[in-house]
Parts: structure tokens; C-alpha cells; sequence
């Protein structure tokens, strides 16, 4: 009876061990995950002896492929989003990168700024039938 006992225990042991190693990969996997659509990626690098990941915006700065008064459309509609989270109704814009084009629809990741930290949208821009360029604002991307 003893020997069974000890057997279950050190079974035991290594089952908490494996869960424990199962929860660990599921916290990180879920804290390296990004939504769909988002634009950060994790990148990873080895550093004394371990792997380090950071996370960094995708895209290339550059200046934005949409005129003065959509550009202002533009940040008048992230504005609705920021008014909500406590920033400005007019945002300031920070930084434009250009993400890859798809058919003929722009893709552009804007950064704005909200209390001194830099908040990313990303906006699709495209030729609109009736003239003129339809856009949409997704964000913001934490």
C-alpha cells in the first residue's frame, strides 16, 4: 500500500508540475497574443542567456497618402474614440506608417497622443466610388 502511495504522489508531483508549466505557456501565449487587425507584433531576441521579446508597431514612417481635409475627417473620427477614453476631441498626431497596400485600398497605422503615451489606430483609405476617399478608423490598439 505504501509503494502504490508513493507512486501516486510522485505522479502526482509531476502532473502539478506539467500543469503548472501548461498554465505558464497559456499566460504567455496570451499576454504575446495580439487581437486581429492589430498593428504590433512581438519580436523576440536572445539576451543573457534567455529569449527576449519586445513589442513594437508595424509599418514604415512616412507621411500619411490622405489629403489635408480627409486627414483632418480623419482625426476628427478618432477624436469620438479619444473623447470616450478622457483624450482631446482633436487629437495630435504623432507618427504615420505606411502598412503594405492591399488592391487599392491604403492601410496606414496613426499614432496619436493621449496624456503624454502614444496611442495607435489603423486606417484603411479608398477611393470612393461617388469621388473623394472613404476611409475607416479601427482603435484604439492597446
Amino acid at each position: 500500500m505504501s509503494r502504490c502511495r508513493n507512486w501516486m504522489l510522485v505522479s502526482l508531483f509531476f502532473s502539478i508540475d506539467c500543469f503548472a508549466g501548461s498554465a505558464a505557456e497559456k499566460t504567455l501565449n496570451a499576454l504575446t497574443s495580439e487581437k486581429p487587425g492589430s498593428p504590433y507584433h512581438w519580436v523576440s531576441d536572445n539576451s543573457m542567456g534567455g529569449r527576449v521579446m519586445e513589442r513594437v508597431l508595424s509599418g514604415t514612417p512616412g507621411p500619411t497618402v490622405a489629403d489635408e481635409t480627409v486627414k483632418r475627417d480623419i482625426l476628427a473620427s478618432i477624436g469620438t474614440f479619444e473623447e470616450k477614453a478622457g483624450g482631446d476631441k482633436m487629437p495630435k498626431l504623432v507618427e504615420v506608417r505606411q502598412l503594405p497596400k492591399a488592391k487599392n485600398e491604403y492601410n496606414e497605422v496613426w499614432v496619436i497622443s493621449r496624456s503624454g503615451e502614444n496611442i495607435a489606430y489603423t486606417v484603411s483609405l479608398q477611393p470612393s466610388p461617388q469621388g473623394g476617399v472613404d476611409f475607416h478608423v479601427r482603435g484604439p490598439w492597446d
